[in-house]
């Protein structure tokens, strides 16, 4: 039950992220690098890197961590 409460918290808290900032990290948890993700979107590594620099921060403040 508790691998049940951390998954809607973790959805609940993914739902708070920016429509960009969300595709940035499914493709990150996919198995993406930031280089590939870059790519893909058409953006720069560096945009890459701080949309999931800030999608991180977003959630551990979030989830309180």
């Amino acid at each position: 039950r508790p691998c049940l409460f951390l998954r809607l918290d973790l959805e609940s808290a993914l739902g708070k992220l920016t429509a960009r900032q969300r595709q940035v990290v499914d493709l990150w948890v996919a198995g993406h690098t930031e280089q590939g993700i870059a790519a893909l979107l058409a953006i720069s590594q560096p945009a890459v890197h701080k949309l999931l620099t800030k999608a991180r921060a977003c959630l551990r403040r979030i989830l309180g961590q």
